[in-house]
């Protein structure tokens, strides 16, 4: 999982959080280590495709076969597979770069059915989107993910209900103690009766958006085009929710300010490293620029 941070005039805030198949991976391992070879005083944080790559062998043991299932379409979806592959390849893992539809599956267990390659997969690895799975043509292509799988997944087809901007709709009936996450997310509302009422103080947010897709905060995205997404949000209200703004500190840098947004990797429940973004507006899109985001370390005390 990754938690999307930002730090605000009443302290630090989560926006949203990537379940399904949150993407970074490149951007906070080697590259945030190139930067802090550059950069006197300064650490990597923690690498996630290094920790990501140690737990899934701790799980499978050596020599295992991990499919990287992956929209082949996209060439930057194929540049974290690669990335993840050497990372999975340097603990002893062996891998094998596939779209959905290599895969037929039986019993629950899946079996790599190409013209390029066979076999059964020891694990799973989703790098395709939940929502994008029903799209394939074939039912067993897809259904089996949101099943109980004897092959294991990640993520299963079920982390897509984490990650719905609905999902805080219905904390309330849940028995999970999720109390720091209600602590740092902002009040999450139904658009359905809020319609007259969504002003500056509101984000309009569409349930399964993607890298800042159809975000929009009145009097800071285009009237034009806030007014073309509330008309689509108000035609299908449930596929829509709208959450209190917070007030990002930006960071002054060459070029001015930017607002700052930093990913934090979740591992096994553990924090894995960072995400670092930028943007020149309080709305963290595809316009983003990655950041490097490093440690500073503690001077050295004198002797006395």
């Amino acid at each position: 999982m990754r938690f999307d941070f930002h730090y605000t005039t009443a302290g630090w805030r989560i926006s949203e959080v990537n379940s399904d198949v949150p993407g970074g991976f490149i951007e906070a391992s080697g590259w945030s280590a190139l930067f802090a070879a550059e950069c006197p005083g300064a650490l990597a944080p923690p690498n996630p495709s290094e920790i990501y790559a140690r737990a899934l062998a701790k799980a499978l043991g050596p020599n295992k076969l991990v499919a990287l299932v992956h929209a082949t379409a996209y060439s930057d979806d194929r540049q974290v597979m690669q990335h993840l592959s050497r990372s999975f390849s340097s603990v002893g893992l062996r891998t094998c770069s596939l779209s959905p539809s290599h895969l037929r599956w039986s019993a629950g267990r899946a079996e790599i059915c190409s013209s390029f390659a066979s076999g059964w997969p020891d694990a799973i690895v989703r790098f395709f989107p939940a929502e994008w799975l029903p799209n394939l043509s074939f039912e067993n292509s897809w259904k089996p993910y949101f099943q109980e799988s004897w092959t294991p997944l990640s993520n299963p087809g079920s982390a897509i209900v984490l990650q719905t901007k609905r999902f805080p709709l219905v904390w309330g009936v849940l028995r999970t103690d999720l109390c720091h996450w209600r602590e740092l997310l902002p009040e999450t509302r139904e658009l359905v009766g809020m319609e007259a009422s969504v002003d500056e103080s509101w984000v309009l947010k569409p349930a399964l958006g993607r890298v800042g897709e159809g975000i929009a905060i009145r009097g800071i995205t285009s009237t034009e085009e806030f007014q073309k997404m509330f008309r689509v949000a108000c035609r299908n209200p449930r596929e829509w929710v709208v959450q209190k703004r917070f007030n990002i500190l930006p960071l002054t840098a060459e070029g001015g300010e930017f607002y700052p947004c930093v990913g934090v990797f979740t591992i096994g429940g553990k924090a894995a490293g960072f995400y670092g973004r930028v943007a020149q507006q309080p709305i963290i899109t595809q316009d983003a620029q990655d950041v490097a985001v490093l440690i500073q370390q503690k001077p050295e005390k004198k002797p006395a």
